[in-house]
């Protein structure tokens, strides 16, 4: 199953945790098609938050930049080290 049948499967209520960093955005460009699904989920309920190891000015930018993307977020986690990042047996790459 891809991560964007996933995310198409979720119900209102169940989170998405997402980076920002060769996720959300993939070098000099936005992930397009990242972006609308997870757009589509928050439009059926799902919450997104975002999860990154930026500091917190930095972290402000890239919620900024996703606006205008038209994706906004329920949650932002900033400053997380990546010593923290939580990997579960469902862990897929984007």
């Amino acid at each position: 199953m891809t991560v964007y049948e996933r995310i198409r499967a979720l119900k209102a209520g169940q989170i998405i945790f997402v980076d920002y960093d060769d996720t959300l955005w993939l070098g000099n460009r936005p992930n397009e098609m990242l972006i609308e699904a997870l757009k589509q989920a928050r439009n059926r309920g799902v919450l997104v938050y975002l999860w990154t190891a930026a500091p917190f000015y930095k972290t402000i930018e890239r919620v900024d930049n996703m606006r205008k993307y038209g994706l906004m977020f329920d949650v932002v986690h900033c400053g997380i080290d990546k010593s923290d990042l939580i990997i579960d047996n469902l862990a897929v790459s984007p």
